[in-house]
């Protein structure tokens, strides 16, 4: 089975030409956004959050600059901050809350790892079945504490909504065997009543039911698992 994204190296694509020239940053950001929506699959690079999954949507993420002006200004090559092979796609918490990127002298274990590069998760980050993102191997625990993954609202419903999610597509699983059988039950019924089998016939026609109500309360099971998840 296919990882998810958040387990697989994010890939770049073609970047869009001439965009380190951009001075103003308004116009950076809309040249940028599409084509790193496009590489990071449309969610946070860090947290792992959808756009579908926050209200503002895209309107919810920002451009992160992975490695910060201080930082490559301590290597004489300030001028690469534009670049785009600089520029990530977060969520705007991730993103504001990153600000305080260590520069290169910090400890080896204060840092952050480039997704670009190799998988934040599950090595060093770990999504915990509940409520938070839980640290791996280090620079995990300082990732974990620099963008809050263990304690944001955001982080919280995320993992509680793509529960609800898995619970509910298996529980729709379940309710399309159910109404396949009840179909088939009825075509059996069907063929039953053509022959005057009027035993075959009452058996199918209760299988059917039988069958339909399982379906209605996996589909209520639906409703309250998703009703739980919106609370």
């Amino acid at each position: 089975m296919c990882p998810p994204p958040w387990e697989q190296v994010y890939l770049r694509g073609a970047p869009p030409t001439g965009i380190e020239r951009i001075r103003n940053d308004y116009w950076r950001r809309q040249k940028a956004l599409p084509f790193l929506r496009r590489d990071f699959r449309n969610r946070c690079c860090y947290c792992t959050v959808h756009e579908s999954e926050l209200l503002g949507a895209e309107r919810s993420f920002d451009i992160d600059h992975f490695r910060s002006r201080a930082e490559l200004r301590r290597e004489g090559r300030e001028s690469d901050i534009n670049l785009y092979s600089n520029l990530y796609y977060a969520c705007s918490e991730c993103n504001e809350l990153k600000w305080q990127h260590p520069l290169p002298d910090s400890p080896p274990n204060d840092r952050f790892i480039d997704p670009c590069c190799e998988p934040l998760y599950p090595e060093y980050l770990r999504l915990c079945s509940g409520d938070h993102i839980a640290p791996g191997k280090p620079p995990g625990p300082y990732i974990v504490q620099t963008l809050r993954l263990d304690s944001r609202v955001s982080v919280h419903r995320m993992i509680k909504r793509r529960e609800a999610q898995t619970r509910v597509d298996a529980i729709q699983q379940k309710k399309r065997r159910h109404e396949d059988a009840a179909a088939g039950f009825l075509a059996e019924a069907d063929e039953a009543r053509r022959r005057g089998d009027s035993m075959a016939y009452t058996t199918a026609i209760g299988e059917a039911l039988r069958c339909t109500r399982e379906a209605v309360r996996l589909s209520d099971e639906c409703i309250n698992v998703l009703q739980a998840v919106l609370s």
